[in-house]
């Protein structure tokens, strides 16, 4: 039977607002019931928990927990990518910025983003960038309060935090789901607790993904696509591929950088060429580094200088 301590932790995430030791205090009692011989009032519990209509009181509360939120960032402008991305981030926006018009002509609006890359190359970024340009909050799910180790209760979690059409209207924002491959891996034929857990997972993300909200957008990033199940990339309408940098994309990079950190210096081609071996988000650093060397030490930035910073990246 539920003991002392499982009603205490329910007490107490009724009293503080948390959600999450909520959820996790009716999931215990609901499973002790249930092997009680309770199971009608244990499938009650369960099913009060999976409502989406969480309690306004807890719903700021909620969001804290669930998801880190932020508003404004980096434009469209910002974007060191090949044209080819920008058109695609550009569709995107036309079709937000017309969806009821879309919506009038039995069509939808393109709300299901796969950003595809290796670490750096520009993916959280980019989604910083989509809720910018669409003036929405970026609402980045925080996986450590997601994934949960009692059997089941990731999938309802994560089913609960979707932005689907039963309750996001309240919520217009892109939501962002980083290391997305945690919740797509390729389902299993079923031999194991385990195996049955992640086919759950990815049962659940396919039906959720059919509905999301079209005054939201749902961006997810990964840097494993190859291990998805093959129908979780249906779900996409738009899939965007990040190449590694360039020495065209660097010299961007640096072009788009000169005037703020040095605008007297012009790296040389062998500069260049290793900087390239770095993703972007490292190559900025790079040139940050320099310029807060030149401050500090009273140098020139020059060819050597970013040798000496490129050697010592290279060395970590």
């Amino acid at each position: 039977m539920p003991t002392t301590q499982d009603v205490k932790k329910l007490i107490s995430g009724i009293t503080f607002g948390n959600w999450d030791e909520i959820y996790d205090a009716g999931e215990t009692i609901a499973s002790k019931l249930i092997k009680q011989g309770h199971r009608a009032d244990g499938d009650w519990i369960r099913e009060t928990l999976t409502r989406k209509d969480v309690p306004k009181y807890l719903q700021k509360a909620n969001d804290n927990m669930n998801y880190h939120v932020t508003t404004g960032g980096a434009s469209l402008d910002d974007l060191i990518v090949p044209p080819m991305v920008k058109e695609q981030l550009r569709q995107i926006f036309k079709e937000y910025q017309k969806r009821k018009l879309l919506k009038d002509n039995g069509l939808s609006n393109a709300n299901k983003i796969l950003l595809v890359g290796n670490p750096g190359t520009g993916k959280t970024m980019t989604a910083g960038i989509i809720a910018h340009e669409l003036g929405l909050p970026l609402r980045t799910l925080r996986q450590e309060n997601v994934i949960n180790s009692l059997m089941g209760s990731t999938a309802k979690k994560l089913s609960a935090l979707l932005p689907t059409y039963d309750e996001a209207g309240a919520f217009p924002a892109v939501y962002f789901l980083d290391e997305f491959d945690t919740f797509a891996s390729k389902r299993l034929l079923a031999q194991t607790a385990s195996d049955r857990e992640y086919n759950e997972i990815t049962n659940v993300l396919l039906k959720e993904m059919d509905h999301i909200n079209s005054d939201c957008l749902l961006v997810c990033a990964t840097n494993l696509a190859a291990g998805f199940d093959p129908a979780v990339f249906r779900r996409f309408d738009a899939i965007i591929h990040f190449p590694d940098a360039n020495v065209d994309t660097t010299k961007q990079l640096i072009i788009s950088l000169q005037d703020k950190l040095m605008p007297n210096y012009i790296p040389s081609g062998n500069v260049l060429k290793k900087l390239s071996q770095f993703p972007p988000s490292i190559i900025k650093k790079i040139i940050e580094n320099a310029k807060k060397t030149s401050l500090l030490d009273e140098v020139e930035i020059d060819d050597e200088l970013f040798l000496k910073l490129i050697a010592e990246r290279n060395s970590k």
